[in-house]
């Protein structure tokens, strides 16, 4: 199955902040002791949805958003940072107990589809008969896709229990895998079973659309802005924070010519084509800086194309048959681009960052939380049971993973932008919250940046590690108490 373009726009939108679960798994609903306000509930389902307490005072129930509503099924989640500060970060569908993302269904319209299905197996080697699944769930009711199946699948409360650990799964054809012999059922669900969408757009101020997806419950959410001169789906990024520049874009890594100085910006021949080529400029492997420039006249077949070796030589390159080729055209600047506007909303410690339009209008759902303490954005993430803001530029570490010593004794940490990194560090794992929120176990001071060599392995396994060239290390200095970061509360509408 395809995924709608739009389900991955809003994605994007919404990896701020989602929920966390008590640490037996099941939703947290302990009474909050710090001003804040349990979650809500009205249907038997509850969701998984942290109902823990926030440090700034709470604000009054409920959260008045005039970029989106929830509907009579999709319900809004949000984080709460305090009094007046709201980020709605997903949907919740409390007829069929699931977190969901509108995208393309099976039946080729645009529904809310569950955001986290899980694996699908099959008993037989064709991969047809006697669908199951084996995991486990405590954050609502599971659902499942099987690769290259557009078939969606729910787990029954029925068992199934085989004589084999062998199961399999349609990815290459059909693989084996081995599987926990115990599972349940899988029964098709039909796409009529998801809330249907339909696609709306608003015209805002200075060039602007907001586009909407209105569901058929009366449910509204925003997944993307729009360069009305342009047509084209445009963001704003941390380079250019005022204006929403073009998604639709390809770098140059090529060239036309055998001095290497016309460049030529490469894109799938099956994607569409380049709505502008760009060219950055990156420091500590941040991007520092980007030019913008008009798309040029694809390079046609059959020319070569040329590239700059190791020691800056030019050398001639394969051209790759799958790609096509443009040149790079006249520059445009960044005031040709729509202005938008960063507005702080909220007056606890923890504030959220909305983009509006020239006239004010609001552009979707607040984009970032803020820390006004310490002047920073923030995350969501999960601390046992709480939803704790931590820097978002903080630098991550993993205990045993990466060493700054040829015995694999000493911990580092890692970033792929050292631009000013936060003075913390978290430990954390591939674990997620039921919603995504990432679940933090350690936090630490920012030790030291390591220049040297780093490590891998354990014991006599311990060998140098092949670090990229954008991968910066630090040590893992003192630790750090959880109270050092401001409490927000996830809750649904």
């Amino acid at each position: 199955m395809r995924l709608d373009a739009f389900a991955i726009l809003l994605a994007a939108t919404t990896l701020a902040t989602l929920a966390s679960c008590g640490s037996d798994g099941s939703p947290t609903d302990a009474a909050p002791d710090d001003g804040g306000v349990a979650a809500e509930v009205s249907t038997p389902t509850v969701p998984p949805f942290d109902a823990g307490t926030s440090d700034a005072d709470a604000g009054p129930a409920g959260y008045v958003d005039p970029t989106g509503r929830s509907g009579s099924r999709l319900r809004r989640v949000y984080v709460e940072a305090g009094a007046d500060a709201y980020q709605t970060v997903g949907l919740w569908d409390k007829e069929l107990s699931v977190v969901c993302t509108f995208r393309e269904a099976p039946d080729g319209l645009l529904r809310c589809l569950p955001s986290r299905p899980v694996p699908v197996y099959f008993a037989d080697s064709g991969c047809s008969a006697e669908p199951f699944i084996v995991y486990e769930s405590s954050c609502g009711q599971v659902y499942g896709m099987a690769p290259g199946r557009d078939t969606i699948f729910r787990k029954t409360t029925t068992p199934q229990v085989r004589a084999t650990t062998t199961a399999y799964s349609p990815i290459s054809g059909c693989v084996a895998y081995e599987v926990p012999s115990a599972g349940f059922i899988a029964e098709a669900v039909p796409s009529t079973s998801f809330v249907q969408g339909t696609i709306r757009e608003e015209p805002r101020a200075g060039g602007l659309a907001l586009r909407y997806i209105d569901g058929d419950d009366g449910s509204r959410i925003p997944v993307s802005l729009r360069d009305t001169g342009r047509q084209a789906d445009c963001a704003v990024s941390p380079a250019e924070p005022d204006r929403c520049v073009p998604l639709q874009r390809a770098g140059t890594s090529v060239f036309s010519d055998a001095a290497c100085t016309s460049p030529l910006a490469a894109r799938p021949a099956s994607s569409p084509s380049p709505v502008v080529i760009t060219e950055s400029r990156r420091v500590n492997g941040c991007v520092a800086s980007t030019d913008y420039f008009e798309v040029g006249a694809p390079l046609a077949l059959g020319l070569p194309i040329y590239r700059l070796d190791g020691a800056g030589a030019c050398v001639t390159t394969t051209r790759t048959a799958t790609s096509s080729y443009y040149a790079r055209g006249s520059v445009i600047p960044l005031s040709a681009f729509p202005a938008v506007e960063t507005r702080l909303e909220g007056t606890g410690k923890v504030r959220v960052r909305r983009y509006v339009d020239a006239a004010g209008a609001p552009l979707g759902h607040g984009h970032a939380l803020w820390d006004t303490e310490r002047d920073w954005s923030c995350t969501a993430s999960a601390v046992e049971d709480r939803t704790h803001c931590v820097p978002s530029d903080a630098v991550f570490y993993r205990d045993r993973l990466r060493f700054g010593d040829v015995g694999c004794a000493s911990t580092v940490g890692w970033t792929f932008c050292r631009a000013t990194p936060a003075p913390f560090m978290f430990s954390t794992n591939d674990e997620e919250t039921c919603l995504g929120l990432t679940v933090l176990e350690g936090a630490r001071a920012l030790g030291p940046e390591v220049t040297g060599q780093v490590y891998a392995g354990a014991g006599a396994a311990c060998a140098p590690f092949a670090r990229g060239d954008d991968e910066h290390y630090f040590g893992v200095g003192a630790p750090a108490a959880w109270s050092s970061f401001p409490l927000v509360v996830v809750r649904t509408e």
